[in-house]
């Protein structure tokens, strides 16, 4: 999943393309301000910013790639493109804020590894994310500009059936 993942959903050209470091989290309403969401209540843009937040030191290009439009309130596909390949170290860094943030890593520290395809895989409440990290590959380097790696998420949850007002209208049945 490394960088080649990192790339193809950055290349689509769809999404957020923020040259500059990401937004710091967006506050909130209640008396805990800097509190995370609650795993169970976090939605696809309480992951989308957990993302920013954790990789605000690395990332030179975020890019929220394309999702269906009735799956986009539980899929989410993220990237950001980083000026070097994130080292271990970078991942861990990675890891430990959105650990912060709520999220669970559901392997050993010791397996983080970058550019070696397996993922890096971390739960919050109903949602699920795997992340991986690396340099880019040669096919992808005009895709990248002059950045040399990437970190990307993939994630989702369990997608309920989209509300009826929300579906499109069906024919009557005597046509």
């Amino acid at each position: 999943m490394a960088a080649a993942t990192v790339l193809m959903v950055a290349g689509c050209g769809v999404g957020d393309t923020d040259k500059a470091a990401p937004p710091a989290p967006k506050p909130k309403q209640s008396a805990s301000a800097t509190a995370p969401p609650q795993a169970e209540e976090k939605t696809r843009d309480d992951v989308v910013e957990d993302f920013r937040y954790a990789t605000k030191d690395l990332a030179q290009d975020f890019r929220d790639g394309p999702v269906e439009p009735q799956n986009r309130h539980c899929v989410t596909n993220l990237a950001v493109l980083t000026r070097t390949a994130p080292e271990r170290s970078d991942l861990v860094k990675v890891v430990h804020s959105l650990e912060e943030r709520g999220w669970k890593l559901l392997m050993p520290e010791s397996e983080i590894r970058p550019g070696d395809g397996s993922g890096i895989h971390l739960s919050s409440g109903p949602w699920r994310i795997t992340i991986g990290g690396g340099p880019v590959p040669p096919e992808l380097k005009g895709q990248a500009a002059d950045n040399l790696g990437g970190i990307a998420l993939t994630g989702n949850r369990r997608c309920q059936p989209p509300s009826p007002l929300l579906q499109p209208p069906t024919k009557p049945s005597h046509m």
